[in-house]
């Protein structure tokens, strides 16, 4: 027992495809303390505002104008905050400071609902901005869980360094950091601190091949062709150059499962692409099931250069060939993916997959995927993380 409860600030909703927060917080909490998840709430007047208000995809829940609490397990309660925050906090510390508070005044009324103990519970922060509400409870411990580099998802050096900034303050005021990836682990010491390394990972049951009888999903029963599949956001760090070069070698059918955020015109074009959207993530197995390739195209960047993939985790343990770009996360599973350093070589590594081709100085990879996925699950994440937690919180 961790005999601490958990009011956890997150970045993504409890509802919507399950992430790290959701993995983690979920096997915390069970029969181990109690834990209030904070529904990240859209700014007024932010087209995500507009979107949740007219859209009933799953990803996106329907925006409510109240506070409201819902018991989602017995030990975790959801607090959905009316849209009460102003757009451009990654701009402005003055909002951001207005949105922390907007938030902290309305947690204080939600903490006994949710049985938190308000003398023994922590702060589980996952975003730099979160600092502005952590403030408003300075005699609380802070566990700062580093997902990502957060400056790299912006554009324009005014909001990188706010983001910086915010990011150094809290890494200070937390009591614990936990890091995602070794570039990360780095970032936090070059604040000055030190964090664990706790990688992402994978529900290997779940994605294991055969696990349970699982039907071709409809949209690629007609799909005769190879396929050669990327799940998760179609987003600007992904190289939609190497797909749309790929779908024109006519080798494979290209299936992307995942939002679009970014312009795909050509792909659209091609007979032989098929873009499916969001799919809830209990089906996600199946359509790793049914791929014959897993693809993690990912443009180098600051942000990609940070990631520890849970998608290749989930292509790993479905028992699918993997081929990637290069990336330090990635070069740690060399042995199982098949990595390259140029578009050319990525498509000729799908092609070479595909001929059922070795990877060269590689055997029995089978095997040795088998026992990485197995040694890499949220389960044995998380054993970590409350070790550190029952060391560093007493």
């Amino acid at each position: 027992m961790l005999n601490w409860d958990i009011v956890a600030l997150a970045p993504c909703s409890w509802s919507g495809n399950w992430q790290r927060p959701q993995h983690i917080l979920s096997r915390i909490s069970n029969n181990q303390c109690n834990v209030l998840y904070i529904e990240p709430t859209p700014p007024l007047l932010s087209r995500s505002l507009w979107i949740g208000l007219t859209s009933s995809s799953l990803q996106r829940p329907h925006v409510v104008f109240r506070q409201t609490m819902i018991r989602a397990t017995p030990d975790l309660a959801l607090m959905i905050v009316p849209p009460v925050c102003l757009l451009g906090a990654r701009y402005s510390r003055r909002i951001t400071r207005w949105n922390g508070r907007q938030i902290a005044i309305r947690l204080s009324d939600a903490l006994a609902w949710a049985g938190i103990s308000r003398s023994r519970f922590f702060f589980w922060a996952t975003l730099p901005e979160h600092l502005e509400i952590v403030q408003h409870f300075p005699d609380v411990p802070v566990v700062y869980d580093c997902m990502d580099d957060q400056s790299g998802w912006n554009r324009f050096l005014d909001k990188d360094r706010l983001i910086a900034q915010l990011e150094q303050e809290l890494v200070h005021r937390a009591r614990v950091v936990f890091a995602s990836s070794e570039p990360l682990v780095r970032k936090i010491a070059s604040y000055g601190s030190h964090a664990h390394i706790v990688r992402n990972a994978v529900e290997a049951r779940r994605f294991a091949r055969g696990a349970e009888e699982r039907l071709v999903p409809p949209e690629l029963s007609n799909v005769e062709s190879p396929i050669a599949l990327y799940i998760g956001n179609v987003a600007p760090w992904v190289d939609t150059e190497t797909l749309y070069e790929l779908a024109l070698t006519g080798d494979v059918a290209v299936v992307l499962v995942g939002e679009v955020s970014t312009d795909i015109g050509k792909l659209e074009a091609l007979a032989n692409v098929h873009i499916l959207g969001p799919r809830p993530y209990r089906t996600i197995p199946s359509y790793i099931e049914a791929s014959d390739v897993c693809l993690y195209p990912f443009r180098t960047s600051s942000l990609t250069e940070s990631v520890n993939p849970v998608k290749v985790w989930e292509y790993l343990a479905g028992g699918k060939p993997v081929v990637s770009y290069d990336f330090a996360e990635i070069r740690q599973m060399g042995e199982v993916v098949r990595i390259a350093g140029s578009r050319e070589a990525f498509i000729k590594a799908v092609q070479e997959t595909l001929r059922d081709m070795p990877i060269p100085n590689h055997t029995g990879n089978a095997d040795k995927q088998k026992h990485l996925v197995e040694a890499n699950t949220w389960d044995a994440r998380v054993d970590t993380i409350k070790k550190v937690l029952k060391s560093e919180l007493l």
